[in-house]
């Protein structure tokens, strides 16, 4: 049983409809081996001209096949309407939207709702019954909660960490907080950032993430043997002031400095999490920044 709610706004005319949808997918009968149900709720529009609602599904990676036309179902006891489709399949990921309409024209589509199984690697969304974007996301997005989540080879992949022996100073400063950190790691792999470019993540100890930059690699330099790199400019990446890193045979070392409004969750927060990702192969992580006052060890 799946059970989502996304508010989004669409526009019927110039009154503006509302749609939160809810759905749930319901079992049917044992003799008809995983067959699904979906109840549909959304709040009604409020625009005097509706007349009806109409109710979208597709299969993952398909358009929007003819929708059902549901009339104007009964409001319930919580505000919203209800209507049911079924015919689905389990196993199978279906998204479902809802439109309302006039006598003579029909509104967007709600926000699209998955029910079953998906990948944030996997872009997959239909902007009306026919446009849609079927595509990918680039190795080294960041895709889930932890430090090291990132889209590899279209699937959310957790990078085994490799530990930073990380000192850091945060203070506050009439420009923002500014925080200076300085780290060793041995890299599991090869490292280059002016290929890569670099992602900067912090996050408090129970792992929600409190800031995230990327660090772009048009803005980095190496030398001629791709072992030191170095920030171009002071303002190319802003809140970035500094970024050096040296790459030995068996040591790298890093250095930084941070400053902005941007930063503020950092002096909040006295135990933090710094990852530093190198596209989609590397991932270093230091889990236990612990600050008192300014300074962090």
């Amino acid at each position: 049983m799946w059970k989502f709610r996304i508010p989004c706004r669409r526009r019927l005319g110039r009154h503006s409809i509302v749609l939160a949808l809810a759905l749930v997918g319901v079992a049917l009968s044992a003799t008809r081996a995983n067959a699904y149900q979906a109840r549909v709720r959304w709040l009604p529009s409020t625009d005097p001209a509706v007349i009806g609602y109409r109710v979208y599904v597709r299969q993952a990676f398909r358009t929007y096949p003819a929708p059902v036309d549901v009339g104007k179902p009964a409001i319930q006891s919580d505000g919203t309407m209800l209507a049911v489709v079924g015919g689905l399949v389990s196993e199978r990921t279906y998204y479902l939207a809802v439109s309302a309409y006039s006598r003579t024209l029909e509104g967007w589509l709600s926000h699209e709702i998955a029910l079953g199984p998906t990948d944030p690697c996997i872009i997959d969304r239909c902007y009306t019954r026919t446009f849609c974007d079927f595509t990918l996301q680039d190795d080294g997005v960041s895709c889930g909660d932890g430090p090291c989540d990132v889209c590899r080879f279209a699937r959310c992949t957790a990078l085994p960490p490799v530990d930073i022996a990380a000192t850091a100073r945060v203070e506050e400063k009439p420009t923002g907080v500014r925080a200076r950190l300085r780290g060793r790691f041995v890299p599991n792999g090869s490292v280059d950032p002016a290929i890569t470019g670099v992602l900067l993540r912090f996050a408090d100890r129970s792992g929600t993430m409190l800031v995230e930059t990327t660090i772009p690699a048009s803005v980095l330099k190496a030398n001629a043997n791709h072992r030191r790199f170095r920030l171009i400019a002071r303002d190319a990446v802003y809140g970035v002031r500094r970024f050096n890193l040296a790459v030995g045979t068996n040591r790298a070392r890093v250095s930084m400095l941070l400053e902005g409004y941007q930063f503020q969750p950092l002096a909040e927060n006295p135990d933090l999490t710094w990852a530093m990702r190198f596209g989609s192969d590397q991932c270093s992580v230091d889990p236990e920044i612990t600050c008192h006052g300014s300074r962090c060890r």
